[in-house]
C-alpha cells in the first residue's frame, strides 16, 4: 500500500504542468477561460508615411483593423501572473481605413474605395504579409507581469509573448489594463513595434519616394466572454 500511494503521488506530480497555475495555491476556483467576442474586440494598427521620403506630405496615414479575431484568455484574479492569451487572426479579416474607423483614430480624410482597394492589395502581397503563404498573423502569451493591482478597480499589467507575422516570430511585451467579472474580461493598451521587429520591411514604391514608416502603433481592446457550463 504504502508503494501504491508513492506512485499515486508521482502521478498526481507529473500531471501538475496540464493544469498550470490553475491549482496553485487552490486558485482553481477563480480561474476561467474566456472566449474572444469579435465584435467587441477592437485590434488596430496605424501606419504612418516615412518623414523622409519625398512624397510624404502627399502621402496617407493608414489604420488597419482586425477583423474575425478568435481565441481565448485565461484568467485568475488571484495568480494575474499565470494568465495566458492564444490570438489568432486571418490576414483576409484585416480592413484599411473604414471612414468610421479613419474618425475614431483621428486620421485626416477619408480614401476611396479604389485607394483602399490599392492599399489592401500591396498589405498582402509577397513582400509584406504574404496572405498567399502566410494566413494567419497569431499571438500566444508566454507569462504576464504585474504591475499595479489594486483592490478595486482595473488591474495592470504586462503580458509577454510571441506575435508571429508571416511565419517570424516576435517576442512582445504589451502593457495593458484588466478589467474584469465573472461574465467578462476586458484588456486595452497600446504597443509600437518596428517593421525590422516583425521580421519585415516596410511598403516603399516610386525608388523610396513613397514609403510607410518603420514604425507600427498598436491599439489593443479585447473582449471575451465566459462561455456557460457546458457551452
Amino acid at each position: 500500500m504504502g508503494a501504491m500511494r508513492c506512485a499515486l503521488a508521482l502521478i498526481a506530480a507529473l500531471a501538475l504542468p496540464a493544469v498550470a497555475h490553475a491549482e496553485v495555491a487552490g486558485t482553481s476556483s477563480t480561474a476561467a477561460t474566456y472566449r474572444v467576442d469579435p465584435e467587441g474586440t477592437r485590434l488596430m494598427v496605424l501606419v504612418r508615411p516615412r518623414p523622409s521620403a519625398l512624397f510624404a506630405s502627399l502621402s496617407h496615414e493608414h489604420v488597419v483593423r482586425a477583423s474575425r479575431v478568435a481565441g481565448t484568455v485565461r484568467w485568475d484574479p488571484a495568480h494575474p501572473e499565470a494568465c495566458g492569451v492564444a490570438l489568432s487572426i486571418p490576414v483576409e479579416g484585416l480592413v484599411v481605413d473604414e471612414p468610421a474607423v479613419r474618425k475614431a483614430v483621428r486620421l485626416d480624410g477619408e480614401l476611396d474605395e479604389g485607394d483602399r482597394a490599392t492599399v489592401t492589395k500591396h498589405m498582402r502581397a509577397e513582400g509584406q504579409l504574404d496572405l498567399a503563404r502566410h494566413p494567419k498573423i497569431t499571438f500566444e502569451a508566454t507569462g504576464c507581469r504585474v504591475t499595479a493591482a489594486p483592490k478595486s478597480g482595473p488591474m495592470k499589467l504586462v503580458v509577454q509573448g510571441k506575435l508571429t507575422v508571416r511565419g517570424h516570430a516576435a517576442n512582445v511585451a504589451a502593457p495593458v489594463t484588466v478589467r474584469f467579472t465573472a461574465a467578462a474580461l476586458e484588456v486595452e493598451g497600446e504597443l509600437s513595434l518596428t517593421h525590422a521587429e516583425l521580421g519585415m520591411s516596410p511598403y516603399s514604391a516610386g525608388l523610396g519616394t513613397i514609403a510607410n514608416d518603420e514604425l507600427l502603433r498598436f491599439r489593443i481592446s479585447v473582449r471575451a466572454t465566459r462561455p456557460p457550463p457546458g457551452g
